[in-house]
């Protein structure tokens, strides 16, 4: 996307209005908001692509956020509006964050998971199977997503969040930004 081509958050909301002609609950107005205004930020990045961790955070975090959420019936149309407001292909978005969750549940049937070796075979799968690029823009929703990639195999796991931020370091991402990052989305959700 050259610089000329970049949408403002102003009119990242206007598209998404006009996509999304629902009233929308207030409780959830923010949360709405919050994502127009972090996607719209990421899509603007140069150094940012869309991946498999990112996908599935959106996914997740979207699903979490909105719980509660009535009608359910506009859940999914409001989810569209808002990756189409914000340049992002939901449909992408959908079959990157399916490959990662269907990913996460073979290795958390697989008995060989719960083993000493387990963290090196997931840095193998984010390096290998998903190409994570160590040089993408961070964002607290890739966060969310290896969060939710790594829960869905090691739930009850004592050291879990230190094993986590270990992968997170080892697949380029900063510790103390995604231990901040998961505190907070596992405060609110």
């Amino acid at each position: 996307m050259k610089l000329s081509q970049r949408q403002t958050v102003s009119e990242s909301k206007t598209t998404f209005h006009n996509e999304f002609q629902y009233v929308i609950p207030a409780v959830y107005r923010r949360v709405v908001d919050e994502f127009i205004v972090e996607l719209n930020l990421l899509r603007n990045q140069s150094e940012f692509t869309e991946d498999h961790l990112f996908s599935f955070g959106l996914v997740k975090s979207f699903e979490e956020l909105t719980k509660g959420y009535k009608p359910t019936s506009h859940k999914e149309e409001l989810f569209k509006a808002i990756c189409k407001a914000t340049g992002f292909d939901i449909n992408n978005i959908n079959a990157l964050s399916g490959i990662a969750n269907s990913r996460s549940k073979e290795l958390a049937s697989d008995s060989k998971s719960q083993s000493v070796d387990n963290k090196a075979r997931i840095i193998n799968i984010f390096l290998d199977e998903f190409n994570l690029n160590k040089k993408n823009y961070y964002s607290r929703i890739t966060a969310i997503g290896l969060f939710n990639f790594y829960k869905n195999i090691i739930d009850n796991k004592k050291d879990f969040i230190d094993d986590l931020l270990d992968v997170a370091n080892n697949i380029g991402l900063k510790k103390a930004r995604v231990d901040k990052d998961i505190n907070l989305y596992t405060t609110f959700v």
